[in-house]
């Protein structure tokens, strides 16, 4: 009945556990992708509900599917909130790349140096939202590109720790504007990375600091050992670190 019907109403007859009388429904079938996208959607919901439980709300998960411009805004959405919280768990597993991990790790690389107070109400600080906690971030095997250029420059760039697998290991450009007579295209290596110590990334990844694999069965029993080293990666962090609240120095007296 609802072979081929997605996106158009159907009416089923359905008839509840346990109960004789039917009833009629109308629903609309979703495409595969839909689906898919809903059951993702789920397991990133369901990570920040599990890392609000495991850590008694002392931090914070932000997930990014890909490194495009809706990305961006999801980074926004999900940081921001949990902007005060002693940490940030930054996961990057599956995610496919794209080209805006600089605009991600300039943000993430601010550092409070003065601070605003009003007269009344909480001081702010500048750099304007500069995070003052504790910082990590997932990876595996399903991380690629752009995804593996954040988490090398996170780790460069002393952000913290990198937890999970290698991973994927492809960061070489192509080229697209080869086209041939017949509107073919030859695509060809064009551009690759590299540091100090030589070429970096492609066919060799990114290691993780804590090297952390979610095995086949625990992992379909509903454990999550990345997410979860993760969390106790920074609270351990939390414990020796904590993270000081600002508070403005009593105001000077004017008075003569």
């Amino acid at each position: 009945a609802l072979r081929n019907q997605a996106g158009r109403q159907v009416r089923l007859t359905v008839r509840p556990a346990g109960q004789r009388d039917e009833r009629d429904v109308i629903v609309e079938p979703l495409t595969a992708s839909a689906a898919r996208d809903l059951r993702y959607r789920d397991w990133e919901y369901g990570n920040r509900l599990r890392v609000d439980e495991l850590s008694d709300g002392q931090l914070g998960y932000v997930h990014l599917r890909a490194m495009g411009a809706g990305d961006w805004t999801a980074f926004a959405r999900e940081f921001y909130p949990a902007f005060r919280r002693g940490g940030v768990i930054l996961d990057v597993r599956h995610n496919s790349g794209g080209n805006i991990e600089s605009w991600l790790l300039s943000r993430l690389l601010r550092r409070d140096w003065m601070y605003w107070q009003g007269r009344a109400g909480e001081p702010s600080w500048n750099m304007q939202w500069a995070y003052r906690g504790h910082l990590v971030v997932i990876c595996d095997e399903f991380t690629v590109s752009d995804g593996e250029v954040f988490v090398e420059g996170f780790r460069r760039l002393g952000l913290g720790d990198a937890i999970g697998n290698r991973t994927y290991g492809g960061e070489i450009w192509l080229s697209f504007g080869n086209r041939l007579r017949d509107s073919g295209m030859a695509s060809a290596a064009e551009y690759g990375v590299f540091g100090p110590e030589g070429w970096l990334i492609e066919n060799e990844g990114v290691e993780p600091d804590l090297p952390v694999d979610n095995l086949p069965r625990a992992t379909a029993a509903g454990s999550d050992a990345q997410l979860e080293t993760a969390v106790r990666h920074l609270l351990d962090r939390l414990a020796a670190e904590p993270v000081e609240d600002v508070v403005a120095p009593p105001y000077p007296k004017r008075a003569r």
